[in-house]
């Protein structure tokens, strides 16, 4: 008797496993057909937005109802969360620093230069999710700033290109001077001082040689002691 109910078992298991991978929510039609996954609208009343992942036409059930809303977002965030995941420690210490604008500006070539105040929000609030702690909470303060100010700055040169020919001093000049004024209009001055304080100095150290050298009224001498001056004032702050 126990022989048969052995079999009988054994059978059952396989036709249950068999109507299980057959069935449209098993694992043979998981394997071929993804359904999208809804998170709620928010996580909590603290964090209003949406949290759903990116997807080319996001639904988003709305918790106050039974309709479904469709939002899109044009960035995926998830590129994102790879770049700056290889740049933050695993200490989560500071990471306001002159190498922070070049990574953003690395990730903004996969962004539009158009993002309404909703995605830079939602943006920041990502970054804040994904990274806890000093990192996240910087990465998220600094982001719709550092957005702003880059495609502003580039707005800016060809404004200034088309009063300057692009690479003279005069060019060179009304860039730095927009860089720095947009600086202090979207970022404190700490937060200027950390991001941008190293690259405006030798931005404008730089200039300054440049000017010297082209000086028609300066000697050769009094140029080699003027770059040499120059040389030692941008040695103590840099």
């Amino acid at each position: 008797m126990s022989r048969v109910l052995t079999k009988s078992f054994i059978t059952l298991s396989l036709l249950a496993l068999a109507g299980w991978l057959l069935y449209p929510g098993g694992q043979a039609s998981r394997n071929t057909r993804v359904a999208p996954w809804l998170q709620p609208e928010s996580a909590s009343s603290s964090f209003p937005l949406a949290m759903a992942p990116y997807l080319a036409s996001q639904q988003v059930r709305r918790a106050s109802s039974q309709e479904t809303a469709l939002e899109e977002w044009a960035f995926d965030f998830a590129g994102f969360e790879r770049h700056f995941a290889e740049h933050v420690s695993a200490e989560n210490n500071s990471i306001l620093n002159d190498q922070l604008p070049r990574q953003f500006q690395s990730v903004f070539q996969n962004l539009p230069p158009s993002l309404d105040a909703k995605s830079v929000e939602r943006i920041s609030f990502l970054f804040r999710k994904s990274f806890p702690g000093t990192a996240g909470e910087q990465l998220s303060t600094v982001f719709g700033p550092i957005y702003y100010y880059h495609y502003e700055k580039e707005a800016a040169a060809k404004r200034i290109a088309q009063l300057h020919p692009p690479g003279s001093t005069e060019y060179t000049s009304a860039l730095l001077d927009s860089a720095e004024a947009m600086q202090n209009e979207h970022f404190s001055r700490e937060q200027v001082d950390q991001l941008f304080g190293k690259q405006n100095s030798l931005n404008r150290y730089l200039l300054q040689r440049r000017l010297v050298r082209e000086d028609p009224e300066l000697s050769a001498e009094q140029k080699r002691l003027t770059l040499r001056d120059l040389q030692s004032a941008f040695e103590i702050v840099k």
